[in-house]
Parts: structure tokens; C-alpha cells; sequence
């Protein structure tokens, strides 16, 4: 072979090569394109559906209608949702189903929503799922290797240990900051949004001695658990927790408990009994027995048929809704039904009746007979009307004293 032909056999070889690189070059970019595009939709996701569960689940409870500021995040979070409203029907985006919003969100990636989101985000005004780290915690900078390689749930276990190390030690103003760390570092560690508002609401709260105090780490608590929340805006767990050990538990408040327990519903699986359940009595002890009726009836129907709680629940709330009118005649029988059903397992039947009972003598003029069914709650130890009880009996006392002295007179 002569040099010429050896010459152009390499400069062939070259060329093929250099082709091949261009070709293997073009299809890493566009694959980097590709990534980069699906990175910023994927953080614009989770950015519109913490926005999103905040000004529909959450600010409808704090907030009254203008409270919110113009902000820039605040106004562009608006126009998205204007955006997107007009392709969902007016459906809240944090109603719209995962796969659907998903698409709705690559498309919105396309418009020059995308350039504003970074703009926004590079320039600090986006509140993102994961937050600023606190750099001076100690216990951060000793783990600073592995959060440069960016094993940040990793290291949030680590420090959750030293949380819970602190917490069997007492030392609580140790803890809090740790706890906040931790869900910075890893804000899907779902259990430590959890915990970490548990010891904030309740074993923080008793370690202060005035009511304010208390009031103060309660409500921390809750700001705990709707941080969360916005973070992991489908997560039934911190649904419930709120609703049901702050709002319920805690505070009694069982109109914001019914709210975020019907949000935990909403997302609990499929076979999760308790939720439903705990989301009716909600309803009832904020005096919603007609929702609480119609709720037990579904759930009766499409969850759990053979739900003894359940059964007995439909005599309770008819009996309370005739109550609440007023309609004693029709409460009787359901009362005295639902006794005879669950014999020895309701006592609600049973201080129905004596009620009712002890307000018909009394109307009849039978003041003695009535003292005496108010007498047999207290008998019987039914101590959630005891005090009522007492007063009734002491209220008749004067009666019947009032009644004697004016016989005696005459």
C-alpha cells in the first residue's frame, strides 16, 4: 500500500471518527437538554403543588380573603394557576389528579413560564421544596462531606438520631433547631415532620409554665405540620396528624380538625379505616350530624358493612338531630332502639333517655321523680354529665323548697 493510499485511508478513518464524536457529542447535549428541562419541570411540580395546597387547603383557614401580599412568587403563582385553570375546567390545581398535572405542568415548561420560574428561583423568590441549609448547626458541618456529595436524606437520618439522643437527655432547646435542620435536609423524612411537631405541641408545651407559652408551642406545632404539608402536599399522614392531634386532640377545634382530616381522606389508602372514621366524628362534635349521617351511611356502605361504630352511629346521630329540634318523642324510640341493639355498650342511649325522661317529669310536675333520674346518672357513674347532673338535682332542690314554702304559707 502506498503512503498516498494509506494517507487517505486515514484521513478517512478520521473523518468517520470525528463524525462519530460529533453524532455521540449531539445526542449527550440533547440528552442534557432533555434532563435539564425535565429537572426544572420536576421542581416547578413540587414548587405550583406546595403553592397550590397553601392557598387552597391551608390559607382558607389562616387567612382572610386579602390578607395574602402581592409578592413577585405570589403574583406569578396567580398567573399559573390562571394559566392552568383554563385547560382544568376552574379545577383547583391541587385537586387536578398526579399524571394529569404532570402534563399540564410539561406543557407549561414550554411557555415563557419557564424562563420567569428561573429567573425567580435563581434569584432567591421562590419558597422550594428544600430549603436553605443552617450551616452553623454543629452537628451540619461535621457531615459537610456528605452533603457535598449530596447525600442529604442520609445525613437528615444522622442527625435525626442526634434529635432523639437530645430529646432522651432533656434537652429541648437542643432539639427544636436540630428538628427544623433535619427537615431542611430531607423534606420527605415524613416521620420527623411528625414527631418533630409532637414534641413541639405537646412535650415542649408542658416544659413552660403560662398559658401563652403553652399557646405558643402548640402553634408551632401546627406551623410545623403545615410546612410539612406544603412540602408533601399528598401525604394523608401529616393530613391527620393536624387534623387529628392538633386540632381534634389539642385545641378541641373540630372545624379545622374536619377540614384537614377530609384532606387526609382524600389521599389515605384504600384501606385505611380509622381516617374516615375519625373525619365524622369531626363533623359530629362540631354539630355537622347531618354530614356525619350521610358520612356513615357511605362508609357503612363502601368501606366496612359489618362496622359495629358505625351502626350504633346512625341511632346516635338520629337521635341528636331529633334532639336538636326539639322532636323528644321521636328521640325516645331511637334511643330506647339503639339500648336494646347494643345492650351494656352505649352509654349515650342510656343518658338519652334518662334525660329526656327527667325533663318530661319535670314539665309534669313531678320534681322528685326527675331529681331522681338525674340521681341515677350519677349512680351509675356516667361521668360525662355528672356535673350536669349536679346542677340539675341542686336547681330542683330549690324548686322543691321554693314549692314547699309557698305550701306551707298557704
Amino acid at each position: 500500500m502506498s503512503n498516498e493510499t494509506r494517507t487517505t485511508k486515514q484521513r478517512a478513518e478520521s473523518a468517520r471518527l470525528f463524525i462519530l464524536l460529533a453524532v455521540l457529542l449531539f445526542i449527550v447535549a440533547r440528552i442534557a437538554v432533555r434532563l435539564d428541562y425535565l429537572e426544572t419541570s420536576y421542581s416547578f411540580y413540587g414548587w405550583l403543588l406546595a403553592r397550590a395546597t397553601e392557598t387552597d387547603v391551608i390559607k382558607p383557614v389562616l387567612l382572610t380573603p386579602g390578607e395574602q401580599e402581592a409578592t413577585e412568587e405570589n403574583v406569578f403563582f396567580e398567573k399559573v394557576r390562571t394559566s392552568l385553570s383554563e385547560r382544568t375546567g376552574g379545577q383547583l390545581v391541587s385537586e387536578v389528579e398526579e399524571t394529569h398535572l404532570w402534563s399540564l405542568v410539561l406543557a407549561e415548561m414550554k411557555q415563557p413560564t419557564r424562563l420567569e420560574f428561573e429567573r425567580l428561583a435563581s434569584d432567591g423568590k421562590l419558597n422550594l421544596p428544600y430549603g436553605a441549609i443552617d450551616w452553623s448547626e454543629e452537628s451540619v458541618g461535621a457531615h459537610l462531606g456528605s452533603l457535598i456529595l449530596g447525600f442529604r436524606s442520609a445525613v437528615a437520618d444522622l442527625l435525626w438520631l442526634k434529635v432523639d439522643e437530645y430529646w432522651h437527655q432533656g434537652r429541648m432547646e437542643m432539639m427544636l433547631p436540630m428538628m427544623q435542620t433535619v427537615v431542611t435536609l430531607d423534606p420527605h423524612f415524613i416521620e420527623a415532620w411528625k414527631i418533630g411537631a409532637w414534641h413541639l405541641a405537646y412535650n415542649a408545651a408542658v416544659t413552660v409554665d403560662t398559658l401563652e407559652e403553652k399557646q405558643a408551642f402548640v402553634e408551632k406545632g401546627i406551623l410545623f405540620l403545615q410546612d410539612g404539608i406544603k412540602r408533601n402536599p399528598r401525604n394523608h399522614e401529616l393530613y391527620f396528624d393536624l387534623g387529628f392531634s392538633m386540632y381534634f386532640l389539642k385545641l378541641e377545634d373540630y372545624e379545622n380538625a374536619a377540614h384537614y382530616i377530609r384532606q387526609a381522606d382524600r389521599y389515605r389508602p384504600p384501606d385505611e379505616k380509622w381516617i374516615p372514621r375519625m373525619m365524622l366524628l369531626a363533623y359530629e362534635r362540631g354539630g355537622h350530624y347531618e354530614d356525619a349521617l350521610e358520612g356513615w351511611r357511605r362508609y357503612l356502605t363502601e368501606i366496612d358493612p359489618e362496622s359495629n361504630p358505625g351502626k350504633r352511629a346512625l341511632y346516635r346521630l338520629r337521635a341528636l338531630i331529633a334532639v336538636r329540634d326539639e322532636r323528644y318523642d321521636e328521640a325516645l324510640p331511637i334511643l330506647q332502639e339503639m339500648f336494646d341493639t347494643f345492650p351494656g355498650a352505649n352509654a349515650f342511649a342510656d343518658i338519652g333517655i334518662t334525660k329526656i325522661n327527667a325533663m318530661k317529669a319535670e314539665a309534669a310536675g313531678d320534681l322528685e321523680g326527675a331529681k331522681r333520674l338525674w340521681q341515677s346518672l350519677i349512680d351509675k357513674a356516667h361521668l360525662t354529665v355528672w356535673d350536669e347532673a349536679e346542677a340539675n338535682i341542686a336547681r330542683l332542690n330549690a324548686l322543691i323548697a321554693v314549692g314547699g314554702a309557698a305550701t306551707s304559707e298557704s
